[in-house]
């Protein structure tokens, strides 16, 4: 009897070195705790027509594997349990954002936070110009958590100025501690990717030469944050199990999005400049792709051109009357969702210049009224330097 396409027993997934060579080394790290949905392991038949010497079936042809999506339910991972002393290392998920989005960039921490600072200004010893346009942890009191999240817009010689206003007062010393920023980019996915799954001692599939089409990343207020991951894999092989050993699965699972751990969602009020809740947020990010081929490839695929990019943010949010209602081609100031603001285990998302491309009517969110929106990155120019992930319209990051 055949095994439900979700149930395995080991999921592994890494970037490749280079097109062409699957991954064939595992460690520890490349341990994915996922629900995986799994593409019938098939290949294209072609069945040529021609004039036969009798009525009788044709001969058929195996062609090509390539077009396997792959989709992967992920709890959001954290990158540890406690930060380290230095910049973050970006783990699979980190790494598979910034191939949706097109850019990752990592920078940003410093121990030499001092006294000066308030909400929107933070003074260091000596600022650093390539910090601009990541996320920051800064230590904050005056707020139900010890830390917050600032993106850093500009720079000079001691002062990082932040996007938005933390929540709480910076401390008078202590450590920034950095992050791993996905940015909406031009550019062609940095590697493709090999993911492996197997069940017992039956062997399993080895999908290889893979590239992110899809992320869709799901929040609720005392929820866990669910990520859906596609990839889309032009090739695969049968593997043994017993090539691929069991590996405990390295990285914490982020904590439910409240308060204490630095929940907070900043949503401009339409009408009176405030901010407003958000019931639920979506994030779909989503990659159009061509074939690339290649006659010497096993599938005669070489692998998948990301030749678009769309974003799209989904947010339930209450109001208090019908001239609160934002309309389509609202210009919103921007839109800041901390998941987790913990060091080690923090998550977060910027949309700089949002515009508002779709809304609902009045739709009930329990007992109260609310309104769905649904906005799409604008042209965003608030920060000051240039080089990214500053400037960039959307971001995502691990901290």
């Amino acid at each position: 009897m055949g095994r439900g396409t979700t149930i395995v027993g080991k999921v592994l997934l890494k970037q490749q070195a280079a097109k062409g060579t699957a991954v064939s080394s595992w460690s520890a790290e490349d341990a994915v705790f996922a629900k995986l949905f799994i593409p019938p392991r098939g290949a294209e038949v072609i069945a040529p027509e021609g004039f036969l010497g009798g009525f009788h079936q044709g001969p058929t042809i195996q062609g090509s594997k390539a077009g396997q999506d792959v989709v992967m339910e992920i709890p959001l991972p954290s990158l540890t349990d406690s930060p380290s002393a230095a910049d973050p290392t970006p783990h699979h998920l980190a790494l598979a954002m910034g191939d949706a989005l097109g850019g990752l960039s990592t920078d940003g921490f410093q121990s030499d936070l001092t006294s000066g600072s308030d909400a929107s200004n933070i003074h260091v010893t000596t600022g650093v110009e390539d910090h601009s346009g990541h996320a920051i942890l800064v230590p904050q009191t005056g707020a139900s958590y010890s830390y917050g999240i600032g993106w850093i817009k500009s720079h000079t010689t001691n002062v990082y100025g932040l996007v938005n206003a933390l929540a709480g007062t910076p401390a008078a010393s202590g450590t920034l501690y950095g992050s791993s920023v996905a940015y909406l980019d031009t550019a062609q996915p940095a590697k493709v990717w090999t993911l492996a799954h197997t069940l017992g001692v039956v062997g399993g599939t080895k999908y290889y030469d893979g590239t992110v089409i899809k992320a869709s990343l799901v929040g609720s207020n005392g929820k866990p944050t669910a990520v859906k991951l596609t990839i889309r894999f032009p090739t695969w092989d049968p593997i043994a199990a017993a090539s691929i050993a069991p590996y405990a699965y390295s990285h914490p699972m982020a904590p439910i999005i409240e308060g204490p751990v630095g929940g907070r969602f900043v949503v401009p009020e339409k009408n009176t400049g405030g901010t407003v809740g958000v019931a639920m947020s979506t994030l779909d990010i989503t990659c159009e792709v061509e074939e690339e081929p290649d006659w010497s490839r096993p599938s005669g695929v070489s692998c998948y051109n990301v030749v678009d990019r769309k974003a799209l943010w989904t947010i339930d949010v209450p109001i208090a009357d019908v001239q609160d209602m934002y309309d389509v081609g609202d210009e919103l100031d921007p839109l800041q969702a901390d998941f987790c603001a913990i060091p080690g285990k923090a998550f977060g998302i910027l949309m700089g210049a949002p515009i508002v491309v779709a809304q609902s009517p009045i739709q009930p969110l329990g007992k109260l009224i609310g309104q769905r929106i649904q906005v799409a990155p604008g042209i965003y120019t608030g920060d000051t330097e240039t080089t990214a992930p500053a400037g960039t319209f959307l971001r995502t990051f691990f901290g």
